[in-house]
């Protein structure tokens, strides 16, 4: 796990540290570098080296470096400078027991403005009393968002906002449930296919170079915010997603409330055995939800031959899993086909149902690292999704962001 963390922290504050030298040769300020001895796990010094530009320090990427060596860990004391060694007691010592952290508890409290000892006091305890379940505990402090320290005042709250060309739709969870089945219960006077899809990073970094997936999603009627990619995104440039709407999180609640209206559904694409898996937990799990019918993503027949398979079953809802862009630009190019309510992409949801793919556990999730446990559990599939990707999506909100101040007209987040 050290590797992993420390891999990823790595490629995104080299990236981070790339942008500011080209960002500071660009307005030609000066750039200097830094270097800091700090005592390290048994008073052994490490020496730490940061750029600054401007005076202002750059991305840490040394830290990372020696985290990789396991001079540092992800939970521990803060680094004190070997100056300050002299200035301990005999007891405070005790912190050198275990190596400093990134993180330290007594950071982590000050920002959520606890009431905490000195910084001296709470790093000894935290030597003589760590533990696996502290540490969880700090991580989990130092990650979750805090309200307190994060005003909602300075942010707005649209209830749309555009992410480069597509208008993403701001809503909670269960409103975008309540919405959804609005369009289900009114599928007999609304004639127009309800098009939804789920947009993340990976999606993001898709459209911008894919016209006809961007197009696609420009006609949706509803494309929601998934994952932490587009929360930062949104809160680099002022708004705040109210939530993190999900296929795989919504679908337990969407088919939840269809079961109770006797609903009829079609699940489109996966693997055959995985897609008829889905079917038989779908129809254990929720008894008044009508499994109308399925066909596989490999070997099912031409696109009108499966919109015909579809309005034979006088479907309510369907939902697609052809992986991005594949699924958006199917429902697009068939929409006058379909005779139903909703149809909406779900990307990798029946490999999470069908349990054929491990989804990370609610805690990990509740940090917003369900992106590492996905790379950890298929390493060659996602590496360049989440490795490449995900520091491509950042480079590109900066410099949209960087765009958007010489553009203070636009109207859009990014």
């Amino acid at each position: 796990m050290r590797l992993l963390i420390g891999s990823v922290a790595l490629l995104i504050t080299g990236t981070k540290l790339c942008f500011g030298l080209l960002q500071a040769l660009y307005k030609q300020q000066a750039i200097t570098l830094f270097t800091r001895v700090v005592a390290g796990r048994d008073k052994q010094p490490i020496k730490l080296r940061v750029f600054t530009a401007a005076n202002r320090p750059l991305a840490n990427v040394d830290l990372w470096f020696h985290y990789l060596k396991g001079d540092f860990d992800l939970i521990g004391p803060v680094a004190l400078d070997m100056t300050e060694l002299a200035r301990l007691t005999a007891r405070q010592r005790a912190r050198f027991n275990v190596a400093p952290g990134v993180i330290s508890p007594y950071r982590v409290a000050l920002k959520r403005g606890c009431a905490v000892d000195s910084e001296f006091d709470t790093s000894m305890q935290f030597a003589q009393q760590q533990s696996l379940t502290l540490r969880a505990r700090v991580l989990l402090a130092a990650l979750v968002p805090w309200k307190a320290n994060s005003p909602v005042a300075e942010f707005t709250v649209p209830d749309t906002f555009s992410l480069f060309g597509v208008g993403i739709q701001n809503a909670t969870m269960q409103s975008a449930v309540n919405t959804l089945i609005e369009h289900v219960a009114t599928k007999s006077r609304n004639k127009a296919l309800t098009k939804v899809a789920f947009v993340n990073a990976d999606c993001v970094n898709k459209y911008i170079k894919d016209n006809h997936y961007q197009r696609a999603l420009q006609g949706f009627d509803h494309v929601f915010a998934d994952g932490v990619g587009l929360r930062l995104a949104a809160r680099r440039h002022g708004a705040r997603l109210v939530d993190n709407v999900n296929g795989t999180d919504m679908f337990p609640n969407l088919c939840h409330a269809l079961a109770a209206a006797e609903k009829r559904i079609f699940l489109y694409g996966g693997q055959p055995a995985v897609v008829e898996e889905t079917a038989r937990r779908l129809k254990r799990d929720y008894p008044g939800l009508i499994v109308a019918g399925y066909l596989d993503g490999y070997t099912t027949p031409s696109a009108e031959a499966v919109c015909e398979e579809i309005n034979r079953n006088d479907v309510d809802i369907l939902f697609v899993a052809l992986g991005a862009p594949k699924q958006e630009q199917w429902i697009a190019d068939n929409a006058d086909r379909l005779s139903l309510g909703v149809a909406i992409g779900v990307g990798g949801l029946f490999d999470f149902y069908s349990g054929a793919v491990s989804r990370a556990p609610e805690w990990i999730r509740a940090l917003s690292l369900e992106w590492v446990w996905r790379l950890a559990m298929q390493p060659k599939a996602k590496a360049g999704r989440y490795l490449i990707g995900n520091p491509l999506f950042l480079c590109r909100v900066l410099i949209s962001k960087a765009q958007r101040r010489s553009h203070a007209a636009t109207l859009e987040v990014c």
